[in-house]
């Protein structure tokens, strides 16, 4: 799982002298060998460090940056596997002991940045776009719960109880078994209430977004009926898989409601902001009407393009932002050139707590928003 404490370190690092190397590396092995990435990488390094020789730099800061080169090299050419990511995201400033990578699940990407800050926006949008999830197995005695985020799956815990088994004996016009079925559905009901309770605490402590439950047909109603409304409500699927199951399995079963899900999810909002656009509602599509809506804060949810690239101007006083206006039309300012509009927006959107999804460009285009308010 990726860890959140090193994400608020890197949120809050800031370096004067010296420099951070930030990069983000696809290591697809579906697309990719090992020697490809690695050949990527020492190009990146290279024409950085043609850009940086024209710069005035203190030897003692370009050899500290040297040396976060190297380390990086290193690390992709003898410590990385390639096995276990689709990306990975490396942050090095040696002279200040900041050296952290994070292995992702979903393909960035490549790049390498050399700031006085990390630079997060990719790996930002990586996550708040990634949803948290919670399955949970029951059967008559037993239980396990795992919690799902970025493509990855931990289980957090195990539930036992000895349940009696089902007997079958002769009593007084069968009195004495309908009072043993009694006791022992009254052992099954404490259990699944049990599995309810800690799966509530779990919540309070690491809320998740969807709930999958998983378990025999005939034991699921008993099941959903001790969970918490809010519990209910966070319900997506349902699987006929039993806690005895191999994770392997699990996990593939578990993954189909996610993938089936989100896929679900994202039509209906691109459903939704094609509506509302069309309808002169809170729906906007299209790069220039969308940046500018973001721009004037107006944006709740950003859809973007699947690697969307493009360069594009900046106001150095509004921030205004425009894919080929050289000037700001409300301050009349030469506007800054710069190769990566996307840092931007996401910027502009992390700032304003906006939502971003990543959608096919059939959809909507390279661009589309859903507003929080009209002008």
């Amino acid at each position: 799982m990726v860890d959140v404490k090193g994400i608020d370190r890197l949120l809050s690092f800031s370096e004067d002298e010296y420099f951070v190397v930030s990069v983000y590396l696809n290591v697809d092995g579906k697309r990719f060998t090992k020697r490809d990435w690695e050949t990527l990488l020492k190009d990146l390094i290279k024409d950085r460090r043609k850009q940086l020789q024209a710069e005035p730099i203190p030897s003692a800061v370009r050899n500290a940056l040297e040396g976060d080169f190297e380390r990086i090299q290193r690390f992709f050419n003898q410590e990385y596997s390639g096995k276990g990511a689709k990306s990975v995201a490396c942050f090095s400033c040696l002279k200040k002991n900041l050296w952290q990578v994070y292995y992702l699940p979903q393909p960035v990407r490549s790049r390498l940045i050399v700031s006085h800050q990390p630079y997060l926006p990719p790996l930002l949008t990586l996550l708040t776009e990634n949803k948290h999830y919670c399955a949970v197995l029951v059967s008559r005695e037993k239980a396990r719960i795992f919690k799902s985020y970025l493509g990855e799956i931990e289980e957090c815990s195990e539930i036992f109880d000895e349940v009696p088994g089902k007997v079958r004996i002769a009593g007084w016009y069968g009195l004495e078994e309908r009072r043993i079925e009694r006791h022992i559905e009254d052992h099954v009901h404490r259990h699944l209430k049990k599995v309810a309770d800690a799966l509530a605490r779990l919540f309070k402590v690491q809320p998740f977004d969807g709930l999958i439950i998983g378990g025999r047909r005939e034991i699921l109603p008993d099941f959903e009926h001790h969970l918490h409304t809010y519990l209910k409500e966070r319900i997506i699927g349902r699987i006929n898989v039993e806690p005895e199951t191999e994770l392997p399995i699990i996990w593939r079963e578990v993954g189909k409601v996610i993938s089936q899900f989100e896929k679900a999810q994202k039509e209906k909002l691109v459903q939704r902001v094609m509506e509302e656009s069309q309808s002169g509602g809170l729906g906007v599509i299209g790069l220039k009407e969308t940046l500018k809506a973001l721009w004037q804060g107006q944006i709740s949810t950003l859809l973007v393009q699947e690697g969307l690239s493009l360069s594009g101007y900046v106001c150095p006083k509004c921030g205004y932002m425009s894919d080929n206006e050289n000037y700001c039309p409300y301050d009349r300012l030469e506007m800054r050139k710069t190769p990566d509009l996307m840092e931007e927006v996401v910027e502009a959107a992390m700032i304003q707590n906006c939502e971003i999804i990543h959608v096919s460009e059939s959809q909507v285009g390279e661009m589309a928003g859903l507003l929080r308010f009209k002008i």
